[in-house]
């Protein structure tokens, strides 16, 4: 993962209420007309749908249809097939920061951005206390220091906070594997329930989405750069979580 930051005191959770005048992201008009069926699932084709897998199972005869064969055939797929339309879809794009990257390493910071069809609902950021001594390398990578997060809440404290900001929502991340492996093992640590839910990685969007001579990697800074981020991305969770943001919506375009 490119370890996704600005330097500053400790902060406690802030969130921007959408009652307070959500602000409007710049979404590409196609994405309004999509479904999220296209992003977080693989697309059926007819074959696929009427085909069955196992052992009843059989190769498409090479003669011609017969009566029973075609009426057999399922349905053309409509509208309704397609899923929930992505301008009704509620994404929360989250970054962690962290001591590191293995199983034992512990979160040290949570940004989080609640987007709709275009418009920001809200923001969510902490500072966590790790219970750890931040290694003196991921200090300068991200700028967060023992000192910033001597006061902030323990991570125990902190996430049920989250859960609530994110209930519902889909979630995206840069790299989502290491940002969703440290909240499944928050839950389980801590006894809460990881719910169900669609989760959309844009690095491998952007991997299936862009052509090689169009970016010369995938790491979250060059996505930025070419997606022309008001917000570059800095190693601090909400900060990067509002480049993610810029890079999903272009990543849909």
């Amino acid at each position: 993962r490119e370890a996704s930051s600005s330097s500053g005191p400790s902060r406690a959770v802030t969130m921007q209420s959408p009652h307070a005048g959500p602000r409007t992201a710049q979404v590409p008009q196609s994405i309004l007309t999509m479904s999220i069926g296209a992003v977080c699932d693989p697309v059926r084709t007819l074959f696929s749908i009427g085909c069955s897998h196992g052992p009843a199972a059989r190769k498409p005869s090479v003669g011609r249809l017969s009566l029973p064969d075609m009426t057999s055939l399922p349905a053309q797929p409509t509208i309704d097939d397609l899923g929930t339309p992505l301008a009704l879809v509620t994404f929360c794009v989250v970054d962690l920061e962290a001591t590191g990257g293995g199983i034992n390493d512990r979160v040290t910071e949570i940004g989080a951005v609640k987007v709709r069809g275009g418009e920001v609902l809200g923001e969510f950021q902490t500072l966590v206390n790790p219970n750890t001594h931040i290694p003196p390398l991921i200090a300068v990578l991200t700028g967060i220091t023992n000192g910033m997060v001597a006061d902030a809440p323990r991570l125990s404290s902190a996430l049920p906070g989250f859960l609530e900001f994110s209930r519902g929502c889909v979630m995206v991340a840069h790299n989502a594997g290491f940002d969703m492996g440290f909240l499944k093992r928050a839950c389980t640590e801590f006894g809460y329930d990881w719910p169900r839910r669609a989760v959309v990685d844009t690095v491998g969007l952007a991997r299936q989405a862009m052509l090689r001579d169009e970016v010369r990697n995938h790491k979250l800074s060059t996505l930025a750069a070419h997606f022309h981020a008001e917000t570059a991305p800095n190693h601090r969770a909400l900060t990067d979580a509002r480049a993610t943001v810029t890079v999903l919506h272009g990543l849909l375009e």
